[in-house]
């Protein structure tokens, strides 16, 4: 009798998670869709759910609340271009190379931060996955886009370049390692990361230097077309213990 119950149990398990599987996700607000208010004329950081910038660039975030407006919401991007969300509310959009009048330092770079809901384990391998589209104005694609990982908190509000040093992070994966040039569809990108142990914040950004990153110009460029720019939509980002996927 004992026998029979454990061997229900056993069965029963994998369909419980399976239905859970938003909840296992590390990331907090995987799609930026959670806000404290819908703010038209602001697109500071302060007033989205659990991210933030690490240094002091801009990165954007885009919501269907602003429809109506010309700037920043979805799927009309100010002067970026056009684009849906993947599947909610929200997503946010950084540049990952600059090289402009409009952006005049050398390695501009900007970054969104989070901090996990849980520290990832040392040994333990992780499905990290996101989906990226390039903005309508981008001229170039740009490689490689990083998941950057810290034990603590990186804040430097009192830079905006050099890029943030990648020998400054715990670990990184390179989520993206080959050119995006989709400019209507999102693309998704997965990769596993076998953690250190420890790691509590990830960043998402290109942290290489200009000389490091790899650039590929567009037969279609966009409209600042002398400028080399590069930017990217990012939505919907997973976390997730290798196992967990097995079982999706």
């Amino acid at each position: 009798m004992n026998i029979k119950r454990y061997i229900i149990i056993l069965f029963l398990k994998p369909f419980f998670i399976l239905g859970n599987t938003d909840s296992l996700n590390f990331i907090p607000n995987n799609s930026f869709d959670k806000i404290k208010k819908c703010v038209y004329e602001d697109v500071e950081f302060k007033y989205i759910d659990n991210w933030f910038i690490p240094n002091a660039s801009t990165p954007d975030y885009f919501l269907k609340c602003r429809k109506g407006i010309l700037g920043y919401s979805i799927p009309f991007n100010n002067d970026l271009g056009y684009q849906e969300s993947f599947d909610k509310d929200g997503y946010v959009g950084i540049y990952v190379f600059s090289s402009s009048v409009r952006h005049s330092v050398k390695n501009y770079r900007e970054y969104v931060e989070v901090k996990l809901k849980d520290t990832l384990e040392i040994g333990s391998k992780y499905i990290i996955s996101a989906y990226f589209s390039l903005a309508d104005t981008s001229v170039y694609a740009v490689t490689p886009i990083s998941f950057g990982f810290t034990k603590d908190i990186y804040k430097n509000e009192e830079s905006i370049y050099p890029n943030i040093p990648i020998d400054s992070l715990y670990g990184y994966v390179d989520i993206v390692d080959s050119f995006i040039t989709d400019k209507i569809n999102w693309v998704k990108c997965e990769k596993i990361y076998v953690a250190k142990g420890g790691e509590s914040y990830l960043i998402i950004g290109n942290f290489r230097k200009d000389c490091e990153s790899k650039t590929k110009k567009l037969s279609k460029t966009g409209t600042r077309n002398k400028s080399i720019l590069s930017y990217y939509y990012i939505d919907n980002i997973s976390i997730i213990r290798h196992w967990n996927y097995l079982l999706k």
